[in-house]
């Protein structure tokens, strides 16, 4: 596969036989026989029309190099659209004629006809041009003549000098009386031309002469006529008419049919189009480019953009099918619409590219691309519409009663100026593809859209239209990092890290949990999640924020749950175990295997089977005893739920008797209660909540006996303390006090 050219390469025309793909040689290679044997008396006009970026000028090389090989004729190629105005590009057409003829090629069968060329131009007005010139020769000659004369006549000595000078400005003085008076020297010069060249028939008459004797027709090509001025248009196709009958001659023009045709009309009303049938023996139709052919080019261009990049992930086949079939397709009608859309589409591909991995959606980013190239409106509309963020999006997700009336409003602010018909819903069509929530049956479900980097999703919907990557996200590269090192406990742990470190730990959990069906299920990557889980803190009572803890040990279960067979799945949790002195998430994953009446009508699926839950539980407590008598275990942030799994799982004794062995000071009683303390979410009215710490004093009752732990704690103000800690404290001394009134205690402070 021949390699693309660089992204913003120009939309340049092809210039060989071999760069052909679309099977435009056949019809060049005829045409080019039909002019190379063209010997008849009177020129032969042709025409190639076809629209803008339908390869005109590709053909028109095409037909050049097949000329080569069938009697190699004399070509001139005449741009008009590089002359600006009527009198330059009349002037150009004499003038790069003429020096085709006066080549050495042509001058061996007539050495005579690129002269007569000169005097049939000549004849056609070109002396006056000339006059021009020399006008403004003189002219400036003139005044320069004048300075001359003045530096002369007071610094130059000898007095022959001054003489001279003063000869040639009255020289200078006498051509400039002769501009002055109107048409004098053009008239001289014509009549200087009259005299020496003979009249304009006698100059044609020798003209033809010395055409009929060539072996070969001169073929002067005329491209891009429609990107001239409807003057420049008529202009041209004047000197084509007028010398249509020059034997030998074979003009080719190339133009949009409906441009020029508008341009004639303007000129000559309602009859351009018969203008065009008299003066065209033959107009041909730029052929149409086979389908086939056209969307093999732009594959085979989408190949090579996307050849770098890591598409197996997330490219879904059948996804890409639908819509490009139903959407997509009717945006390419020619190589131009290929040739452009694939040098955006690259760019923009480099910016969301990092280091080899997508940090996008590719049928969404071809999607999206396609808008923006051939659709822009559209495309900018979206860019700021609610379909993708704020509140008005949120009412549209979620059921609203007046739903359907609100995507209708949206989609019609994004369509707005776009007529009913096929493309507007062709256009709603492919909305609805990229931002499912547009669709008026629309489920909620948004499942696979953060994993796969959709365009729909809020996460990634800024992407799309923005000219770099976010820096403050955790990357679909970094992703893909982590998802390799499945299999390697220190590259996996120390890219956790990193994302703790950076405050990051949250995001990492949601993007893990999307991508888990693409993790390798080791005891590598589950003992570092165990390891992770020991650096995070303890939930927030929120209603909406999900509980790291229970996050990553839900993000352990799908790991294991994509095991089959319950005995493979209790070897890999029991492996992952051994290898770790965490015990949090072990604990989180454990407790979430139990069965419970609770959650017999939840959906749970539990993925250990029951009679190895005993001895996961075991295990469980052993290290929350090492972690204990370690030190370790009062100023963990997870002292609670530890604690309580020893005394469920365990022996209540045992860890009553270490609380004797730990709570003997003041500042380890003050952690003890500390330590006991729950958190719970109470309102503060309709808009404002508050996260308040509760002490059960009959949760302390159970490990310590509270005159001893109150002694210890007699001498301890509260002002020394900060406001957690007095909380504890405060709480424990009025449940105290009420108990010993008889009073009901254990009752929050709020």
């Amino acid at each position: 596969m021949a390699r693309r050219k660089h992204a913003f390469s120009a939309d340049r025309p092809i210039d060989d036989l071999p760069q052909d793909r679309l099977g435009r040689s056949h019809f060049a290679s005829k045409l080019a026989e039909a002019v190379c044997t063209w010997k008849e008396k009177d020129s032969l006009v042709l025409a190639i029309h076809g629209d803008s970026g339908s390869g005109k000028t590709s053909l028109k090389n095409l037909f050049k190099c097949h000329c080569t090989h069938n009697g190699d004729p004399y070509i001139v190629e005449f741009n008009p659209w590089r002359w600006s105005g009527q009198d330059k590009i009349f002037e150009a057409f004499f003038q790069q004629i003429g020096i085709r003829l006066g080549k050495q090629d042509v001058a061996t069968k007539s050495a005579k006809l690129a002269k007569k060329w000169k005097y049939y131009a000549a004849s056609w007005g070109l002396a006056p041009d000339l006059t021009n010139h020399l006008k403004q020769w003189v002219t400036t000659s003139l005044v320069l003549g004048l300075v001359i004369t003045a530096w002369a006549s007071t610094l130059v000595k000898p007095e022959w000098l001054q003489w001279l000078l003063l000869a040639i400005l009255a020289g200078l003085t006498a051509a400039s009386v002769m501009m002055m008076v109107p048409g004098l020297f053009d008239k001289l010069f014509e009549a200087e031309a009259a005299y020496s060249q003979k009249t304009v028939d006698e100059t044609r008459d020798e003209l033809l002469g010395e055409l009929q004797k060539l072996h070969k027709p001169v073929v002067v090509i005329i491209d891009d006529i429609d990107q001239l001025s409807r003057e420049e248009i008529r202009l041209v196709f004047q000197l084509v008419k007028a010398n249509s009958d020059l034997p030998r001659m074979v003009f080719l023009l190339l133009f949009q049919n409906d441009a020029v045709m508008q341009a004639l009309d303007e000129i000559m009303p309602k009859r351009g189009k018969e203008y065009l049938k008299k003066l065209v023996q033959a107009g041909f139709d730029v052929p149409k480019v086979p389908e086939a052919r056209l969307y093999s080019t732009l594959f085979d261009g989408l190949n090579q953009v996307f050849e770098e990049a890591a598409l197996t992930r997330r490219w879904d086949k059948e996804r890409w099918n639908d819509i490009f079939t139903g959407y997509l397709k009717p945006y390419f009608r020619t190589l131009r619409d290929v040739y452009r859309f694939l040098g955006t589409l690259e760019f923009h591909l480099g910016i969301h590219t990092n280091k080899s991995v997508l940090e996008v959606n590719p049928v969404d980013l071809i999607a999206i691309e396609v808008v923006r190239v051939f659709e822009h409106e559209i495309h900018e509309r979206l860019k700021t519409s609610p379909l993708t963020k704020g509140d008005r999006f949120l009412e549209i997700r979620f059921g609203a009663k007046d739903r359907e009336a609100k995507v209708k409003i949206l989609m019609d602010d994004i369509l707005k100026g776009v007529e009913e018909g096929l493309r507007r819903e062709r256009l709603r069509s492919l909305i609805v593809a990229l931002f499912p929530q547009a669709s008026p049956g629309f489920s909620g479900s948004e499942e696979g859209w953060d994993r796969d980097l959709r365009i729909c999703h809020e996460n990634h919907f800024s992407k799309y239209f923005e000219l770099t990557l976010p820096e403050d996200k955790i990357s679909a590269q970094e992703i893909s990092l982590l998802i390799e090192a499945a299999n390697n406990r220190n590259s996996i742990t120390d890219k956790l890290n990193l994302f703790v470190e950076r405050g990051q730990m949250q995001e990492l959990l949601e993007k893990l949990e999307s991508h888990v069906d693409e993790v390798t299920a080791s005891p590598e990557f589950l003992t570092s999640l165990f390891d992770f889980g020991e650096q995070l803190p303890e939930g927030k009572p929120d209603f909406f924020v999900v509980d790291p803890i229970a996050q990553t040990a839900r993000l352990v279960r799908r790991v294991l749950g994509r095991i089959p067979g319950s005995d493979a799945r209790v070897e890999l949790l029991r492996e992952s175990m051994t290898k770790t002195n965490a015990v949090v998430i072990p604990v989180v994953v454990t407790d979430a295997e139990i069965r419970r009446p609770d959650r017999e009508h939840t959906g749970h699926d539990c993925l250990i089977p029951e009679n190895e839950i005993a001895s996961l539980k075991r295990s469980c407590v052993a290290r929350i005893r090492a972690v204990a008598y370690e030190g370790k275990l009062q100023n963990s942030g997870h002292f609670a739920l530890l604690f309580n799994c020893w005394i469920m799982w365990g022996s209540k004794d045992e860890a009553k008797e270490w609380v004797g062995r730990t709570v003997k000071d003041q500042t380890s009683a003050l952690d003890f209660l500390v330590n006991l303390l729950s958190k719970v979410k109470v309102s503060e009215g309709p808009r404002k909540t508050e996260v308040r710490h509760v002490l059960h004093l009959k949760l302390v009752e159970q490990f310590m006996d509270v005159d001893v732990l109150e002694k210890l704690l007699s001498e301890v103000a509260e002002t020394s303390l900060n406001e957690i800690q007095a909380s504890a404290l405060r709480q424990f001394r009025t449940d105290l006090d009420r108990k010993r009134q008889g009073q009901p205690y254990d009752l929050p402070e709020f």
